[in-house]
């Protein structure tokens, strides 16, 4: 891949075009702009941790175990999800996982019969946890407070899927405790 260069000592205004991104001056940075539109900027960063536990989700539909807000400054902005958790299910239970967008599920696999819609899924041992990560990029549409949420639900009539924590949760240094995070990311237009 060829370097990257910028001409020394720009005027304002002055535009450069680098491998097909065309870049205009502004007197302090260069400002990518494509045929589609400018290349998006980071508006704003939002996160939401949870370091607990407590979080044992025992029904069949998504139920949101940590979420985050964020108020879109422009209708036209991207948000971008990414979301990070230490997640475990009960001995033959798997577990699945969505981003919740308001409450609705976004970023899903196809309806194929009965199998479930989800972004990501899990089956562990009652000793065992995982690393899940969840990473889309969202197009709200909206300037409202939008909250964005990582939902967990287990498959089957029984069992337990958990957030941060394993099944069996012995107090001994060879269990696990997770943290989880959800970070927000407006990209703007």
């Amino acid at each position: 891949m060829p370097a990257i260069a910028f001409p020394n000592s720009p005027t304002l205004g002055q535009v450069a075009t680098i491998l097909g991104v065309t870049y205009t001056w502004d007197g302090t940075k260069w400002n990518g702009f494509t045929a589609g539109g400018t290349i998006g900027k980071v508006l704003q960063v939002v996160q939401a941790t949870e370091l607990g536990g407590n979080q044992a989700v025992t029904n069949n539909a998504p139920t949101a175990v940590l979420s985050a807000v964020i108020t879109p400054s422009s209708a036209s902005s991207r948000v971008l999800v990414l979301i990070n958790a230490y997640v475990a299910a009960q001995n033959t239970t798997s577990g699945w996982a969505n981003i919740l967008r308001g409450g609705t599920p976004i970023f899903r696999g196809n309806l194929v019969g009965s199998r479930q819609q989800v972004a990501s899924g899990f089956l562990t041992t009652n000793d065992n946890g995982i690393p899940l990560s969840i990473i889309y990029v969202d197009s709200p549409a909206t300037t409202s407070a939008t909250t964005y949420a990582l939902a967990l639900n287990r498959d089957a009539a029984t069992g337990t899927v958990y957030l941060n924590r394993t099944h069996t949760d012995t107090n001994a240094a060879t269990y696990g405790r997770g943290a989880a995070s959800i970070v927000l990311i407006e990209i703007g237009p």
